[in-house]
């Protein structure tokens, strides 16, 4: 298959380190816009990525946009310096944070912004040539006892994702969407976790994303394997998973 370009790319969650990762390995970047709610951890992500293209790197910029109303989200899009080849989502958070508020913070940031931040990117560009990139998770692919609150925001996001991906084939259109399924990947998310076994390099991940980006995939998981054990936990009954301790 053919590779894309995508040389123009927006992040939408510009401080994780898995996007960029993916854009360390994407060849020929031109321009880079970085969306997200720290200004000084944008900033950090745009030296660390500066850093890691090398003097002939992109030209990168950021912006800090808080957690924006959704009429914000659509003046932000309509409104870009510049139209992206890629737009990649990636903001996220792992835990609920403590509180009676947590999990309307968890659902608010893993699921209801990215959603709104991909149908207003594939309402703007329906008509283009371009492609979303959609981080989500294999922990959505089944309801597990340690990470519930986790992996329904990721089962939203998946749902969503391939529904829209769906719609948009069906009607024609030239936007194309890569939804990622990552196992577990050496971020900070799970940089404290004992148990390495499994841990995939984050400059791997980079470059298994950004293959499948330019290929123009449907579904990435990364590594490639945790697709068997994401089939498997589909098949196996709630009686049985729920014996399982994890």
């Amino acid at each position: 298959m053919e590779k894309r370009c995508c040389r123009d790319v927006l992040v939408v969650g510009g401080t994780s380190e898995m996007a960029l990762a993916v854009l360390q390995a994407l060849p020929d970047l031109r321009r880079v816009l970085l969306i997200g709610r720290d200004r000084l951890r944008l900033e950090a992500a745009r030296g660390n990525l500066a850093g890691g293209c090398g003097s002939a790197g992109p030209e990168i910029s950021i912006l800090e946009v808080g957690s924006p109303e959704p009429y914000r989200i659509r003046e932000i899009c309509g409104s870009l310096p510049w139209q992206p080849d890629l737009a990649v989502i990636a903001q996220g958070m792992l835990t609920v944070p403590p509180g009676d508020g947590g999990l309307p913070e968890m659902i608010r940031v893993n699921l209801t912004e990215p959603c709104l931040w991909i149908s207003v990117l594939a309402e703007i560009f329906r008509d283009r040539e371009m492609r979303l990139c959609v981080i989500s998770s294999v922990a959505g692919d089944r309801g597990r006892g340690s990470n519930y609150a986790y992996g329904m925001t990721k089962a939203g996001l998946s749902a969503f994702t391939e529904g829209l991906a769906s719609r948009l084939a069906r009607e024609g259109s030239p936007l194309g969407i890569t939804l990622v399924k990552p196992g577990l990947v050496d971020t900070v998310m799970i940089r404290q976790r004992r148990d390495r076994r499994l841990i995939c390099p984050c400059s791997r991940a980079g470059r298994i994303i950004a293959w499948g980006v330019l290929r123009g995939r449907g579904t990435v998981y990364v590594p490639w394997w945790w697709a068997v054990p994401g089939i498997l936990l589909r098949l196996v009954p709630r009686g049985i998973l729920s014996r399982i301790p994890w």
